[in-house]
């Protein structure tokens, strides 16, 4: 039924693409906003070039194409072939006429069909050319007439012509092929008796149209070969100035003016612009035209004037010309210009040369929709927002396949805590809802079991609904609640804080700690109590509570280290208390130089403050004869920044129990930024000592500074022998100078 219609519509049939099926229109679909254009044969060399698409695979009879000469009375000679097509230009030449173009034209114009008798198959679908060009034009001109803007349809039976087409050829201004964009005006005769082409419209005031106003109606008659149904109207229509009444329709028939089937405003006078264009009109409902019944669509404007007017185009052929000339129109003689000039009492003028460019939209019900949306691919899951809850996300495919937009679908999910054979009659979330081709879509579920492990899928469905097929699989663990609280914090063990040991690479241990989760231990060891980057050592995920350097640790360097504990769920414990420990040389120097001195391995301590012009003097008894070359002190936290403050340390003679006051030799000096730990000052020149004399270490500022210095620790109880040694030295005494005289004090000297 849909390619009888096709084939019965009279008139020019265009279709565009709908959302759910293809626009069909009946009327006369060819406005002409430019109207005629002539391409001019000067010399033999000037060629022109119609395109066409046969409609119709038939044996040719002739061939004939309108042009007009000058003068009048010039008889040029003229070629005309008809030619394959080759990439858009003519190709191979297939059939040749030679002609005189003598005819006067009718009224003796110069203007004329020009028949060119032919003989030829042409098949249908296939594109060739009618190539013009004259073998003896001396002082006359040829041209050849076609029509602007450019139709892409055949009006003997409104099919689709995207190949149709001009080209002209001129070797003194191109010489090649231009392809120009306009209508051929051409007809084909066919030894059947048929024709087709495009007809010539310039006799008709194509540009000027006809007006609307008063009792002057403007309309389409038409004959439906095929019952044809319609819902909307379009006129292409302009106004001059501003019209004082709006424009009115009516359509009447079948078989009868006086028999109006419907009628209104077809468009309200702001609505219509000063230039053509479009203007549709809905009817009342659909109406349908039955075959071999006559019908009017006619526009009026009864209260219009003259001066401002509405026009309607009118395309038409040479009303001068014979059969076929002025019938091969947009519509044959089924579709005819009509005009009321007694305000509708009666058809007053019928022209069946020429055509009001007038349309109606063609109903098809839409086809039943049996596309499903395609499967989603691309569905993802990741954990809610709250305990126990997922968010799927994923991009909606359309209504057909992956086009279209959906209104009045459905999503539908199932889940399961098993992968398993999906089935799209079961579900456990139904989202109806409407949503675009390529959206990007989301729901979350809740209330799923923590610790378990769930399977996803969803499928979508359109408008009927049509239910597309089960999309990807995606799954997810569900954690169980969240651990927040932090396991223990170790307790360090060994090395002591403060302990000085040969070993380069000593084993730190700490008490283990437990979690229900598991735990993993931190150990951070640097030679700053600071541990600020870069560390010596940072090493995480230990699984025992010990730890060995893997490369030693440099001598006679003090190094702080602190431990925590990370639970299973990533918590981390408070940071144990910094201890120190002091990597002294493995081996001695050579024999000549021993060690003696008390090292930090009391129960407590004290700290003493050496700032400004406070002095410390730790007295001791001189175990070899010898020369002293270097002195270990342990410093307790700073105050203030004494990075930049120099000390100087040295020994002094004994002098009733007191430092004699006199170095003696240079002292040595340090700075230090950091405190907690042993620090030693090279003594430059070495001091020479007796065994059994008795001396003082003496340590002051060299730039007195009360506000930035360091504090020295001291053993307690006091213990009256040398720790390195083990012999008595019941010398041994901290004095402590802070007004100008030495005060004994209880403490243990801490040195070596």
């Amino acid at each position: 039924m849909k390619h009888k219609m096709l084939l019965a519509i009279a008139g020019v049939i265009m279709f565009y693409t709908n959302v759910l099926y293809t626009q069909q229109y009946y009327g006369v679909n060819f406005p002409l906003d430019a109207g005629v254009v002539s391409l001019y044969i000067n010399d033999t060399t000037d060629r022109v070039s119609l395109r066409f698409t046969a409609q119709a695979s038939k044996q040719l009879s002739a061939i004939r194409v309108y042009l007009t000469k000058t003068p009048v009375t010039a008889a040029p000679t003229l070629n005309i072939g008809l030619y394959s097509d080759s990439g858009g230009q003519p190709g191979s030449q297939l059939a040749a006429g030679t002609t005189t173009f003598a005819e006067a034209g009718v009224g003796g114009d110069g203007k004329a069909w020009v028949n060119i008798p032919m003989s030829v198959s042409l098949t249908q679908g296939t594109i060739y050319h009618i190539r013009i060009q004259a073998s003896s034009i001396s002082g006359s001109t040829v041209t050849v007439r076609a029509t602007t803007p450019l139709a892409s349809v055949v009006p003997s039976n409104g099919a689709s012509d995207p190949n149709q087409n001009v080209l002209d050829y001129n070797i003194t201004t191109a010489a090649q092929w231009t392809t120009k964009n306009y209508t051929p005006t051409y007809l084909l005769v066919y030894q059947d008796g048929t024709y087709e082409g495009q007809p010539y419209v310039g006799q008709v005031g194509v540009v000027s149209g006809y007006t609307v106003y008063g009792s002057t109606w403007i309309g389409l008659q038409f004959q439906p070969t095929a019952d044809v149904t319609v819902d909307r109207i379009d006129l292409y229509v302009k106004k001059d100035g501003t019209p004082t009444d709006d424009l009115y329709y009516e359509l009447r028939g079948p078989n009868s003016f006086s028999t109006v089937i419907e009628q209104g405003t077809f468009a309200t006078q702001a609505s219509v612009g000063t230039s053509y264009s479009w203007i549709q009109k809905t009817l009342s409902t659909q109406r349908t035209f039955t075959a071999g019944n006559t019908y009017w669509i006619m526009f009026r404007s009864p209260n219009n004037t003259q001066a401002t007017p509405y026009w309607t185009q009118v395309a038409g052929t040479d009303p001068n010309y014979q059969s076929p000339y002025n019938t091969v129109t947009f519509g044959g003689t089924t579709m005819c210009f009509a005009r009321s000039s007694d305000g509708g009492s009666s058809v007053t003028s019928v022209q069946t040369y020429r055509d009001t460019v007038v349309r109606f939209n063609v109903y098809s019900a839409p086809p039943a929709d049996t596309t499903p949306p395609s499967a989603i691919n691309n569905l993802a899951v990741q954990l809610g927002p709250t305990a126990g809850s997922v968010v799927l996300t994923w991009t909606a495919t359309g209504d057909d396949g992956s086009t279209g937009n959906v209104s009045g679908g459905a999503f539908r999910i199932d889940y399961d805590i098993t992968s398993k054979s999906w089935d799209v009659n079961t579900y456990q979330v139904h989202i109806g809802t409407s949503y675009a081709a390529g959206s990007p879509q989301s729901y979350t579920i809740g209330g799923l079991t923590q610790g378990q492990t769930y399977y996803f899928v969803l499928w979508a469905a359109d408008e009927v609904p049509n239910w597309s097929s089960v999309s990807n699989e995606v799954q997810i663990y569900i954690p169980l609640p969240q651990d927040t609280t932090p396991p223990p914090t170790p307790t360090l063990v060994s090395p002591s804080n403060g302990e000085l040991t040969t070993n380069t690479q000593p084993l730190f241990d700490w008490t283990d700690v437990t979690d229900p989760s598991g735990v993993f231990y931190h150990i951070q060891i640097d030679d700053e109590n600071t541990f600020s980057s870069p560390l010596v050592i940072d090493q995480q995920n230990l699984t025992q509570s010990q730890y060995q350097p893997a490369s030693p640790l440099i001598e006679n360097t003090t190094y702080y280290w602190r431990v925590r504990a990370v639970d299973g769920a990533g918590n981390p414990s408070a940071w144990t208390s910094a201890y120190s420990v002091v990597i002294i040389p493995s081996q001695l120097p050579p024999q000549t130089t021993t060690y003696w001195g008390n090292q930090f391995w009391v129960t407590t301590v004290n700290s003493f403050a050496v700032s400004g012009s406070t002095k410390l003097s730790l007295r001791f008894t001189a175990q070899n004869t010898g020369t002293v070359s270097r002195v270990y002190l342990y410093l307790d936290a700073p105050t203030g920044s004494p990075g930049s403050v120099v000390y100087e340390v040295g020994l002094q003679a004994d002098n009733n129990g007191q430092p004699s006051g006199s170095w003696i030799v240079s002292p040595g000096t340090f700075t230090a930024a950091a405190g907690y730990g042993y620090i030693y000052v090279d003594l430059p020149s070495g001091v020479s000592v007796t065994k059994g004399s008795v001396y003082h270490i003496v340590v002051q500022q060299q730039t007195p500074d009360t506000a930035n210095y360091h504090k020295f620790r001291m053993g307690v109880p006091y213990v009256g022998r040398n720790s390195v040694t083990s012999a008595e030295d019941t010398n041994q005494k901290i004095l402590y100078n802070t007004t100008g005289t030495w005060d004994p004090q209880t403490q243990q000297p801490v040195y070596i």
